[in-house]
């Protein structure tokens, strides 16, 4: 019996002195530290996670503008619950109600799963500025861009719906000026229908407003044809105007000009010029018709001439001469003559052109008194005076003692 113990005994010190024996408990001394460590057993890991700010009991008509729209929570809790938690099991909120227009800085409140603690939150509150709600229906106007294939010209071009629903911050609303539907035709061949986004155009930022639709249909008709451009028309005019004229007016009908043509020859062309005209022939205001030099493919609607009215007046300038010797001209009944004052000054209009010969002596101009009907031996005669054609004057003065010299 005794040697049946021992024999026991020694089987047993055998057996945990065997290798297999250690690797059993090492094996279950790492089974038992995985439960204790990644099962749950220690409450020491964190996350921390970003989570939308849901925004509730907004009143009617009303509409709220939030710059901060998350916010990061810092949770703690066992390593298993960190690890499988996620964002939508936490709910961020802020309470709206009651609220009327104005700026508030508000409180986030924070509800997490009972299986996990909450650390910090970042932001504690947020500012949210409420505005009043405002809904307005807008026409859509249509813009082009591009042209289509050469050959073709947009027939028409149809919007539906022709007007939308503009809802928005007062604010932003108000600053819209148009909804525009921008179509591209570059290089369409064929009539067709697209949908485009409509764009607010709006002399402030507008992020908080939405358009309803947001997509308009447009339906675009094509026809065959030339594009057409209307341009101004310009007078191609050399030469200067002779000295004795002056150019009050110059017209011409019409002033503005449509052409047709390829696309290829209307780009560019900013106006269209007409034959010249030399304006140092004119004598006098005309009329006569110009033709327009169009470019190779091009044609104006209205005609290839223009109608053109020059108006034009003489010019008048004068001049004064001083100190010009008086003479006696005629046969009268005395011989020889004596004037008081001797000399006169002659005041001048006309022509440029003559009042310069006379400046440069071409032309002198000679004052002098008719004696021929004089019968007296002292009287008084009228001073007269040589002039060239196109010239005027009197004599200053005009009248002079005569007296007969024996």
């Amino acid at each position: 019996m005794r040697g049946d113990r021992t024999q026991r005994r020694f089987d047993l010190d055998r057996i945990w002195s065997s290798r297999w024996a250690l690797r059993v408990i090492s094996l279950l001394v790492g089974i038992t530290v995985w439960a204790y460590v990644g099962g749950g057993l220690i409450r020491d890991a964190s996350a921390t996670l970003t989570v939308p700010i849901a925004f509730l009991n907004l009143g009617d008509n009303l509409t709220f503008v939030a710059k901060q729209r998350e916010v990061k929570i810092e949770l703690s809790g066992s390593r298993a619950t960190i690890e499988t938690i996620r964002p939508e099991q936490i709910r961020c909120s802020v309470n709206l109600s009651n609220l009327k227009s104005g700026l508030y800085r508000l409180p986030i409140e924070v509800l997490i799963p009972p299986t996990v603690t909450l650390r910090n939150v970042d932001p504690t509150t947020v500012e949210v500025e409420i505005k009043r709600l405002l809904e307005k229906n807008m026409p859509v106007v249509l813009s082009t861009t591009g042209r289509p294939m050469e050959g073709f010209l947009v027939d028409r071009i149809e919007v539906e719906p022709d007007s939308v629903v503009v809802r928005g911050p007062e604010d932003e609303v108000g600053s819209i000026k148009e909804v525009k539907l921008v179509v591209d035709l570059e290089g369409m061949a064929d009539s067709s229908e697209v949908e485009v986004p409509v764009v607010l155009e709006s002399s402030a930022q507008v992020t908080n407003t939405s358009v309803s639709p947001p997509r308009v249909k447009a339906r675009i008709a094509l026809k065959e044809g030339w594009p057409r451009k209307t341009v101004p028309v310009r007078l191609e005019l050399t030469g200067e105007v002779p000295e004795d004229y002056r150019l009050v007016g110059l017209r011409h009908s019409p002033s503005q000009v449509t052409l047709e043509g390829p696309e290829s020859a209307l780009k560019g062309l900013e106006e269209v010029r007409t034959t010249s005209f030399d304006l140092s022939s004119i004598i006098g205001s005309a009329s006569f018709d110009a033709r327009l030099v169009l470019p190779q493919g091009l044609r104006a609607l209205e005609g290839d001439r223009v109608r053109v009215e020059l108006l034009v007046e003489e010019r008048r300038e004068k001049l004064t001469l001083q100190g010009l010797p008086l003479e006696p001209r005629g046969r009268g009944v005395f011989r020889g003559w004596r004037f008081l004052p001797e000399r006169v000054d002659a005041s001048l209009e006309g022509r440029p052109s003559a009042l310069r010969a006379v400046k440069e002596g071409s032309f002198p101009v000679k004052a002098f008194v008719d004696v021929t009907n004089l019968v007296k031996r002292e009287t008084e005669a009228f001073v007269q005076l040589e002039l060239p054609q196109g010239v005027s004057g009197r004599a200053v003065p005009e009248r002079v003692k005569a007296f007969v010299v024996d």
